[in-house]
């Protein structure tokens, strides 16, 4: 058991590491198979579908980037969204402005709240019968938000010569627009109301319509799709699913410091945050300084697997994860709100499962409870026991949880095994003795 918690926490260790690698390439905007850039055309098609996280910034970037280097004639964004991560739209929108193609968002149903500023910062817009934009509302919604996230909205708006006033009612309730908008309502825009406001330029149904729409009819396409290590981010990022993983993580952490040795809670704890670091690692959220954190925990974690019990390599191990994993989510708020929601899952479950272990008695079976009548030998120099016991046969006497007592050559020795739980009534052989320490292993002869 111990030599496949080590090779499965190695393996996982160099699966981050991979996925670092992977998101660096993608970071660097380099060639991998697949890649948009290999295929050239005239119009690049990248979807924005989905919630906004980091994962679908980094392939927004990825795409602008083939574009870029085969000299595309436009980017076309096809928007399907209800929102997302702010600073991740942020950042899709600082990369629509800093390329220099011609960039057409096409919103094929709904590009709400972040949806609504990445639709914005286009050149042109295009919208298919029965969408809508707005209901941009940031949270949390406090007045410093909400000043920062207005000012985002009004200089897309400004800088493609779009009413800024309409781009702030889609965030501010607060504000009223007469005849447009009325105060305490968000502003929300079927297609045909966006294109007599100007938001919108044209009523598309299709792709072809947009295509002819901006001179583009008969253009070559190429569609961007995500990369499987892309999908993945997108995956482990999603604002629901990012505090999932991590819940799973710390419980499965806090459960293994519970049980001596090391098992499947310890498994299941490294998987999770591998599986977390990947992604954030691809997804551009989280830099080396935190991986290298991550992978020193793991480390000590596997050198806790050679030891018996849980001690301060494990505890050292955890500490490095949970610190490892507070600095990746530290840089967003959207990362603070799913540390926080782990912490309460795995706060809870943390009660549950002591009231329940203590019900139930797990915690008296994971320690040494009986009592026996005589005395009990600590073996060394000098005690009752005379020499080395090692090689030794004995019998339990009481079940090894991992310490109990063994009669050996008809004396009663305190012992411990290797992490092993062993019943009371069976054999057991002496491994090794150093000082008054006896390890003992069960007796397979």
């Amino acid at each position: 058991m111990r030599r496949i918690a080590i090779l499965t926490a190695l393996a996982l260790i160099a699966t981050c590491l991979v996925c670092g690698v992977a998101g660096d390439s993608l970071a660097q905007g380099g060639p991998v198979q697949g890649d948009p850039a290999e295929t050239p055309g005239d119009v690049y098609v990248i979807p924005v579908s989905g919630p906004i996280e980091s994962g679908l910034a980094k392939m927004v970037d990825r795409g602008f980037t083939a574009a870029e280097r085969a000299g595309a004639r436009a980017v076309i964004l096809e928007v399907s969204t209800p929102g997302g991560r702010v600073d991740s739209a942020i950042a899709i929108k600082d990369r629509v402005w800093k390329s220099p193609l011609n960039t057409i968002a096409f919103v094929r149903d709904h590009a709400w709240s972040a949806g609504a500023l990445i639709t914005l910062s286009a050149g042109k817009v295009a919208m298919a019968p029965g969408s809508s934009i707005g209901s941009a509302e940031p949270r949390p919604l406090d007045e410093k938000v909400l000043s920062a996230w207005r000012a985002e909205l009004e200089a897309a708006a400004q800088k493609r010569g779009r009413d800024p006033r309409l781009a702030a009612g889609m965030a501010d309730a607060g504000m009223e627009i007469p005849g447009i908008k009325e105060k305490g309502k968000l502003l929300n825009l079927t297609w045909k109301r966006a294109v007599e406001l100007g938001i919108s330029d044209v009523s598309a149904a299709d792709r072809d319509e947009v295509l002819a729409a901006f001179d583009l009819a008969g253009a070559s396409v190429v569609e961007v799709t995500p990369t499987p290590a892309e999908s993945v981010a997108r995956f482990v990022t999603n604002p629901v699913v990012a505090p999932v993983i991590l819940s799973v993580a710390l419980i499965a952490l806090a459960m293994e410091a519970f049980i001596p040795g090391w098992g499947v809670p310890g498994i299941v704890g490294i998987a999770s945050l591998a599986l977390f670091f990947g992604g954030q690692i691809t997804a551009g959220a989280a830099g080396w300084e935190i991986v290298l954190l991550f992978v020193a925990g793991t480390l000590l974690l596997v050198i806790e697997a050679f030891m018996p019990g849980f001690g301060v390599f494990g505890f050292s191990g955890i500490a490095c994860m949970v610190i490892s994993i507070y600095l990746a989510v530290t840089r967003s708020a959207a990362g603070l709100w799913s540390l926080a929601i782990a912490i309460c899952l795995s706060a809870l479950f943390a009660v549950v499962f002591i009231r329940v272990g203590i019900k139930r008695g797990l915690f008296a079976r994971l320690t040494l409870s009986s009592t026996l009548a005589g005395a009990t030998h600590r073996v060394g120099p000098g005690s009752l026991a005379g020499a080395s016991l090692e090689g030794k046969r004995g019998i339990t006497l009481t079940p090894l949880r991992p310490a109990g007592v063994v009669e050996i050559d008809g004396k009663r020795v305190d012992v411990v095994t290797n992490g092993e739980f062993v019943e009371r009534g069976l054999p057991v052989v002496v491994i090794e003795q150093v000082g008054l320490r006896v390890m003992v292993r069960p007796d397979s002869r």
